[in-house]
């Protein structure tokens, strides 16, 4: 029911995107990222590597620029479907993906389903996430993957060690290969430091049981 709330909420959100055939590209993501990702993925589709573009005042760099994402999976629609319909979707889909990965994060540390509903909510459609620069698709695409990355880091503390930082990991590689360097350099230190805080808090922590020397011995790999 929460995550059928959540698709709702995202399709009320932007109806006109959904079902209204309108194409809610503006600021970067209009003047920068939907030209250079057309050019960039044209060059792809004919065979040749995406280096450079002659169509940008003397040429402009188009491989070296991190921010166009390249790498990143949400941007590779450009490959099969028409290029305006893609970039929609690399815009829209952290709208629905940042409440919902949200909504996991918030289940996992023991939160009601109604609080991890509002939580996700907040954060999907927080005021970094809705505000203009949020429309342009760098920033949300970056940030979306931080619940991911703290659930790794909680399930480091209750299940078996590897696969939560193979989780933790994944989803700390997407939030560096969609390219934009600020909204990942503050995923990974308000991951680093949220997990720092654990530490220090658990072992200082007189119900513990253990000493924080005994559990990092002890770790499930």
């Amino acid at each position: 029911i929460a995550i059928g709330s959540l698709v709702l909420f995202f399709i009320a959100f932007v109806p006109q995107g959904v079902f209204g055939g309108r194409y809610l590209l503006r600021g970067d993501s209009l003047f920068y990222s939907y030209p250079m990702h057309t050019i960039a993925w044209r060059m792809i589709r004919e065979g040749s590597l995406p280096l450079w573009s002659p169509y940008t005042l003397c040429g402009y760099p188009l491989l070296s620029m991190t921010q166009l994402g390249l790498g990143y999976p949400l941007t590779w629609g450009h490959a099969f479907l028409p290029n305006h319909i893609a970039e929609q979707i690399w815009v829209l889909a952290p709208f629905l993906l940042a409440p919902i990965f949200t909504y996991f994060y918030l289940r996992t540390i023991g939160r009601s389903p109604l609080a991890s509903l509002l939580a996700g909510l907040s954060f999907g459609y927080g005021g970094m996430m809705a505000a203009p620069l949020g429309n342009t698709g760098m920033m949300t695409n970056s940030a979306m993957w931080l619940p991911l990355i703290l659930i790794g880091v909680e399930k480091s503390r209750t299940g078996r060690f590897t696969p939560a930082l193979l989780l933790a990991v994944a989803a700390y590689t997407m939030s560096v290969l969609n390219g934009f360097a600020q909204a990942f350099v503050y995923v990974g230190l308000l991951s680093f430091g949220y997990a720092l805080w654990l530490v220090l808090t658990d072992a200082r922590s007189p119900d513990s049981g253990t000493s924080f020397k005994d559990r990092i011995s002890t770790l499930r790999i």
